[in-house]
């Protein structure tokens, strides 16, 4: 059977900013990609969440016929997601066409909305369709934290499936723990600000499996997984820099190649403001020193991993290399 889906990825924004002015901030638009802030994910999420609702009462015996029914219990779960985490919401929505391998259809019944059907799918099925957009999201979320300065945490993900009138389930939903921190609201200047990068971010072949080890980083469930991954991530990211705005020549053959340190030096006498260039410079090479105890030295400098820190070096190192890239390409340095 031939039928769209809708892959939602819903993330909690912490640290930097979790208040909302409005509730919905259109990040980009397209017919494949929608992207947005919000203040409410009920209508991100509604209508997948729903299907969840409708499939959870069918295994127990206990779909009801009423469509008001289905909805009361979507609202439900909606609302116990938004108690626990932040009020600001960062949606990510793939939208695309597939063939629906189905095996079997378990039920069938009317709604006012048109027909539900539950259906014996391969479950693989989801799992590719959400690698397929991984690198993507994770493009979005480190563009979006490095911006506005905060941190994300996943609050669920799903993919919907829908053939005409045919709406089909399953819908898989995950949900994780979100920090909340209280802070100041979206400026309407951060915003616009991230409309014109995160469009630059998302074609940048080499930023994309960049951004995506900064995702897993933040999703690892081993805190020194997920700082090796987060590390990674940032000293990727000085490398990209670095190779990209030629800061250097390339050694002659035989010389030994300029030193970490002194490469994230140069990055940061390029993309860093004075005033923040030693704090950040302080610790990129504290991590990697921590990076270097663990690694070579079989020890740990601290009782926990920096994975938190890193991952907010890497957002900063991002934020301030846009800022320069659109300091450099404004009107009056232009030649």
């Amino acid at each position: 059977m031939k039928a769209r889906y809708e892959h939602i990825s819903v993330f909690s924004l912490s640290g930097g900013v979790t208040a909302l002015r409005g509730d919905v901030a259109p990040l980009v638009a397209t017919e494949t990609l929608g992207v947005r802030l919000t203040s409410s994910i009920r209508d991100a999420i509604g209508p997948v969440a729903r299907s969840l609702a409708a499939r959870d009462r069918f295994f127990r015996g206990a779909l009801p016929t009423r469509p008001d029914e289905i909805e009361a219990n979507t609202v439900e779960r909606v609302a116990a997601i938004e108690r626990k985490h932040a009020r600001t919401f960062l949606v990510c929505c793939h939208r695309g066409e597939i063939t629906l391998p189905i095996t079997k259809v378990l039920a069938e019944y009317d709604t006012s909305d048109g027909v539900l059907q539950v259906v014996e799918v391969d479950r693989g099925v989801g799992s590719e369709i959400r690698a397929s957009h991984a690198q993507a999201n994770a493009v979005v979320v480190a563009t979006t934290c490095g911006q506005l300065e905060g941190s994300a945490d996943k609050v669920c993900e799903g993919v919907r499936f829908d053939a005409g009138s045919i709406e089909i389930i399953p819908f898989y939903l995950s949900a994780g723990n979100a920090t909340v921190t209280i802070s100041r609201a979206v400026e309407a200047q951060r915003l616009e600000t991230l409309r014109q990068v995160l469009p630059e971010a998302l074609g940048d072949a080499e930023l994309g499996p960049i951004a995506g080890l900064y995702l897993d980083a933040m999703h690892a469930h081993d805190d020194l997984v997920g700082f090796f991954l987060a590390w990674a991530a940032t000293e990727r990211f000085v490398h990209h820099v670095f190779k990209r705005r030629s800061l250097v020549a390339d050694p002659e053959p035989g010389r030994p190649r300029v030193p970490l340190n002194a490469r994230a030096a140069k990055v940061a006498d390029a993309i860093i403001p004075d005033h923040d260039r030693g704090r950040v410079l302080e610790c990129f090479k504290s991590l990697k020193k921590e990076r270097d105890n663990i690694f070579h030295r079989g020890g740990r400098a601290t009782a926990s991993f920096p994975t938190t820190d890193t991952c907010r070096l890497f957002s900063e190192l991002l934020r301030q290399h846009h800022r320069a890239r659109e300091d450099a390409n404004a009107p009056e340095n232009a030649t």
